[in-house]
């Protein structure tokens, strides 16, 4: 049986036909306002076209980017750079000089905005990325952070580079697709 709304409401984690997870997406298709991703079962090797549609924005401005709309829409974290351009030597370097701090990792934009997601060890990349990570009165600016832990709900993994967003007295938040876009760090 079919269940697409099933596979829909979970993000598309699961074969619509047999509802294993073990599938596998071709190459995106980039239309304006929409992306189409052609995809298999390994399992009963039924295939399918996943449709995501543009809900939101991310509006960039000077060091404060914040989310429009969105509620449960599923997104990713993008790294960077990843761990392997962040040698181990680097990270732990980092550690001495900024210590720890934790981030959370959300999974969709309605968590997002509540800072709310998986809580993941990180340290910050510079000096001043450290300063705004712990400034309880810093809100909505942009730091950078390495992981020192493996994500479970990302596909991230040790030392990837990700941007964070301050949120006063509470944890920093990871950015939604930043640099997957061609967004700059110096926007």
């Amino acid at each position: 049986m079919i269940d697409i709304d099933l596979h829909v409401k979970e993000g598309g984690i699961h074969c619509p036909f047999c509802y294993t997870d073990q599938i596998e997406g071709g190459d995106f298709n980039v239309e304006p306002g929409y992306v189409t991703q052609d995809m298999a079962c390994l399992e009963c090797e039924a295939e399918w076209r996943d449709v995501y549609r543009l809900e939101s924005a991310l509006t960039i401005r000077k060091g404060k980017p914040t989310i429009k709309k969105g509620g449960n829409t599923r997104f990713t974290i993008v790294a960077i750079e990843s761990g392997g351009k962040g040698s181990e030597d680097e990270v732990q370097a980092l550690i001495k000089e900024h210590d720890y701090v934790k981030v959370n990792l959300p999974e969709n934009y309605e968590s997002f905005g509540a800072g709310n997601g998986e809580g993941v060890w990180a340290v910050p990349c510079s000096r001043e990325d450290a300063v705004k990570c712990r400034d309880d009165s810093s809100y909505e600016e942009v730091a950078f952070v390495r992981l020192c832990n493996q994500p479970i709900c990302h596909p991230l993994s040790w030392g990837d580079k990700i941007a964070v967003q301050t949120r006063r007295g509470n944890r920093p938040v990871a950015l939604p697709n930043w640099g997957s876009g061609g967004i700059d760090e110096d926007v």
